[in-house]
């Protein structure tokens, strides 16, 4: 036993002697730790690409170069990484999207500053900001104390899933005389704030040398009674209520578009063999939901031109349903970049060149993409795009002039009592949507 005793004190030695020198061996004994942060980088809703010019963002990175360049990267120990995404949407997609922004932000780290170990930049992801969000809405002066505990109850409530508690946020909280709609007031105010990247590097310092207090001179007088007295000076105190007032937060004013409508400006000069040129009036309708990615659509062609004198004629109803899914998240309110499209259409039509003409009716099915860019800053658009597909058809030729009357008639060569209406097919593959069309966006869905 007194063996086992004093082996075991033993091992205890070697083991604390081979932690500090692994302390000292990190950190020397005559430095000191200390950790800074800089101004965080903010992302755009759903994306996880560093904009530099969004929010602020080339200022923070800015921050960042001259306060390594300030310390010395051979002075960094580590610089950590959080990103965080807003509350808004699927839960386990944006603990996804937090991931993304933590390795966008720490390529970022890496190209921008090559010469620092890759073992000292370390990201994670935090997923969404819950704690943060409690933190600005509890200090939220624009608040009514009541509209304030509304939230707070609601965000304090772990009774209850993540999910519920985002139904009842968006669904429960009603309105407040002094901000409108309390859900829509937290998305344009907070939740922007949320999806961001927090970085804090730690340094090694020198520790400074402590001056020593010069004595002051000493006062020599004859008559000790005489001598003044010396008063120290009290310390000053901090006053009671030292907390720092939150930032005023400016309602930001949104305009956020229901709607586009736009022409094909491919239709307005339109050459057609047989017939020559013409024009074919367009009218697209595009619906624009306040969330996701997809948007719905429909387009309208009606020629309605007659010209008994050289018996031409273009007459075509067309409707076509469509939707497109976006690559690019919406920015700015609007829906813009590389989509795809998928369409159905119903046609009736009366065409004819001369004396010969065809009419029936038919519907169709296409896939096709394209691409939509807003103009500069205003709410027009350039929108051009392509659709492959089939297009069935039940048609009927007609003649005209070959008979006594003169008038128009089926072209129809068997018996009178074989005849059937719409007796012809017609399949069609290949192109079936070629557009290139100018828009505008309209109708505010809500301002504030």
């Amino acid at each position: 036993m007194r063996i086992l005793g004093k082996n075991t004190n033993l091992l205890q030695m070697l083991l604390t002697g081979f932690i500090l020198g692994l302390l000292f061996s990190v950190v020397p004994p005559d430095t000191t730790v200390a950790s800074k942060c800089i101004p965080p980088v903010y992302f755009r809703f759903d994306k996880s690409s560093v904009e530099t010019g969004y929010m602020g963002n080339s200022s923070a990175i800015d921050s960042l170069a001259n306060l390594i360049d300030n310390l010395g990267q051979e002075n960094i120990q580590s610089i950590d990484i959080s990103a965080f995404s807003s509350p808004d949407g699927n839960t386990r997609y944006n603990i996804e999207l937090s991931k993304k922004r933590a390795y966008e932000l720490e390529q970022l780290f890496r190209t921008r500053f090559p010469s620092i170990p890759e073992s000292k930049i370390t990201s994670r992801a935090e997923g969404e900001a819950w704690s943060m969000l409690r933190e600005r809405i509890a200090s939220d002066s624009l608040l009514s104390d009541t509209a304030r505990e509304r939230i707070l109850k609601i965000l304090d409530d772990q009774s209850v899933s993540v999910e519920t508690r985002k139904w009842r946020l968006s669904n429960r909280l009603g309105s407040s005389p002094e901000t409108g709609n309390l859900y829509s007031y937290i998305l344009r105010n907070h939740y922007n704030r949320l999806r961001l990247g927090e970085t804090r590097i730690t340094v090694i310092q020198e520790p400074k040398e402590e001056e020593v207090p010069e004595e002051p001179d000493t006062l020599i007088v004859d008559n000790a009674e005489e001598a003044p007295e010396i008063v120290e000076p009290e310390p000053e105190t901090a006053p009671e209520n030292n907390v720092p007032l939150p930032p005023v937060v400016i309602p930001e004013i949104r305009r956020i578009p229901l709607l586009g409508i736009s022409t094909n400006l491919l239709y307005d000069i339109t050459y057609l063999p047989n017939y020559g040129i013409t024009s074919i009036p367009s009218f697209s309708l595009e619906y624009y939901p306040l969330k996701g990615r997809m948007t719905y659509g429909a387009d309208v062609e009606w020629p309605m031109w007659q010209h008994w004198d050289r018996h031409d004629f273009l007459q075509i109803n067309n409707i076509t349903l469509w939707t497109r899914r976006y690559f690019k998240p919406k920015t700015e309110d609007h829906f813009t970049g590389t989509y795809l499209l998928g369409n159905m259409n119903i046609a009736r039509y009366g065409i004819g060149y001369n004396d010969k003409g065809w009419q029936g009716e038919g519907v169709g099915a296409s896939l096709g993409f394209g691409y939509k860019k807003m103009i500069r800053k205003s709410r027009f658009f350039f929108d051009t795009g392509l659709a492959l597909g089939v297009f069935w058809s039940k048609y009927d030729p007609y003649v005209y002039g070959f008979d006594a009357t003169g008038w128009y008639y089926y072209d129809y060569n068997g018996r009178i009592e074989d005849f059937v209406e719409r007796n012809h097919r017609l399949l069609w593959f290949g192109p079936t949507r070629i557009y290139f069309s100018i828009g505008y966006d309209i109708l505010n869905r809500r301002k504030r």
